[in-house]
């Protein structure tokens, strides 16, 4: 359903009443779309737009659709001319203060909210505190919350009318407790779960309940609206989490464990991957990955990548981080570069590698729990390095990229993912790897994702070159 079937009196009364002017400076009241406006329509009446009456609405969006300035802008006009609370909640503060600053966007800046303000609206634009809860001269309010990892912050909390932004990152511990604030009155509440649909939990849940009134605005009805394009659409098919930040789709219920993960690389897809290595022409420069190991029983690895395949040249416990850089100087003397895991023992292949003159050039100390440099596309999307590389592993592999035959690369059904409450894509940990699943070593899976560091810029006197190549080898 492209075009809304629901009439919207209350909202388009309000446009002509109300003037929402964004932080660029822009009037919202002329960029309003007409799934936005139904958006607003349901809380601004506190009830489905259908006549059903239902006091529960769902609502998926694509990402960027403007959804949480629809939501701002109605919860501003509640609160300011109805004597009622309004909560906003997430599980972190960051996404509970997205449609808050909306609210203190559109209430500082319009003359009739502003005029109803009991705090100061310059104060509350400059104190950060501040910025949490507003209050009106009628008895309307609006509260920012973050629910936490398991909801204790909102115990004791009570509030008619409860606003939960990014739902499906929210727990269902979490969301048992914010369900709970509603008592405060049985007979009139009102529940709005926004988000997209990263989980099956009570998200989801919601999303098949009869009792809710659903409102689902995918990317077509983005492209309807024109907040899309499909040359844009086209560049985000390849990105992480597609499906879900744009066509609505929660994941399947079998793939995901009790534990939240999805498994990063399919049986199919790796079947699919493998290939002789006498049956394939290795093209471009190859990349290095070195997974150091402590001597024990772990396995250090050595994988060297072209543009179309991958091998592993080396697997051993035979050797500690220091004896290791011998064979990694060696094996990978042909590469562009080599990624080399530095944390815990890894530091002592680093170390005995970055003195030999002529190797320790092409050597990248990788320190997978940092931050995705600045300088790599979407960086946000990923919790950290380690998030980036493997991802690029699965692009890679779906892509075409090619394994030369060997039961080693079974590790790689190891890997798992999951979508963190911050949004993110979030490798499983090797503390939880051995705690959930028992593996204690993913010794290839990381040698491979180490050949997916971010590249070394080589400079020269007409400025810095190499970089990343789309098919995954150096230029």
């Amino acid at each position: 359903m492209l075009i809304p079937t629901y009439a919207t009196p209350k909202t388009d009364k309000i446009l002509q009443i109300y003037s929402f002017k964004t932080k660029e400076g822009l009037l919202y009241n002329d960029m309003i779309t007409p799934w936005q406006k139904v958006i607003m329509e349901t809380i601004l009446t506190r009830k489905a737009p259908d006549g059903s009456g239902k006091n529960r609405i769902h609502i998926m969006a694509h990402t960027r659709y403007g959804k949480s300035l629809a939501v701002g802008a109605a919860v501003a006009v509640r609160a300011s001319s109805c004597s009622e609370p309004w909560v906003i909640l997430a599980g972190t503060k960051e996404q509970a203060q997205i449609i808050m600053d909306h609210v203190i966007q559109f209430v500082t800046n319009d003359p009739l909210m502003r005029s109803m303000l009991v705090q100061s609206a310059d104060n509350i634009i400059k104190d950060q505190k501040k910025r949490t809860y507003i209050t009106f001269a009628n008895g309307g309010s609006v509260r920012a919350f973050t629910t936490g990892p398991d909801g204790d912050a909102v115990m004791g909390q009570g509030c008619k009318n409860v606003i939960q932004d990014e739902s499906a990152l929210v727990s269902d511990n979490a969301n048992s407790k914010v369900e709970r604030m509603l008592g405060d009155d049985p007979h009139d509440n009102f529940l709005v779960k926004i988000g997209n649909p990263f989980n099956n939990n009570h998200f989801k849940q919601a999303y098949k309940n009869e009792n809710y009134f659903h409102i689902n605005i995918d990317y077509r009805v983005g492209l309807h609206e024109g907040r899309l394009t499909e040359q844009f659409l086209a560049e985000r098919r390849s990105q992480p989490n597609f499906s879900v930040l744009y066509e609505n789709l929660f994941p399947d219920d079998e793939a995901a464990d009790q534990h939240g993960y999805l498994p990063l690389i399919t049986q199919a897809t790796l079947e699919r991957a493998m290939i002789d290595g006498d049956s394939v022409q290795k093209v471009g420069t190859p990349l290095g990955g070195a997974d150091p190991a402590d001597g024990g029983s772990n396995e250090a690895v050595i994988c060297k990548r072209w543009m179309n395949v991958a091998e592993i040249v080396l697997r051993t416990t035979e050797m500690d981080s220091v004896s290791f850089a011998t064979p990694v100087a060696h094996e990978t003397r042909d590469c562009f570069q080599v990624g080399i895991d530095v944390v815990g023992v890894g530091s002592g292949t680093y170390n005995t590698l970055k003195y030999q003159q002529g190797t320790k050039e092409r050597m990248i100390p990788v320190r997978s729990g940092e931050p995705v440099p600045k300088d790599i596309e979407d960086r946000d999307l990923y919790k950290n390095l380690r998030a980036y590389i493997f991802w690029q592993v699965k692009t890679w592999l779906e892509s075409g990229g090619r394994l030369v035959r060997s039961e080693v690369w079974k590790g790689l059904l190891d890997v798992r993912y999951k979508t963190s409450v911050d949004g993110k894509i979030q490798i499983i940990s090797k503390d939880e790897l051995k705690k959930y699943y028992q593996v204690d070593d993913l010794g290839v899976p990381d040698a491979l994702s180490l050949t997916f560091a971010p590249r070394r810029k080589v400079y020269t006197a007409k400025g810095p070159v190499g970089g990343v190549n789309p098919l995954g080898g150096a230029v």
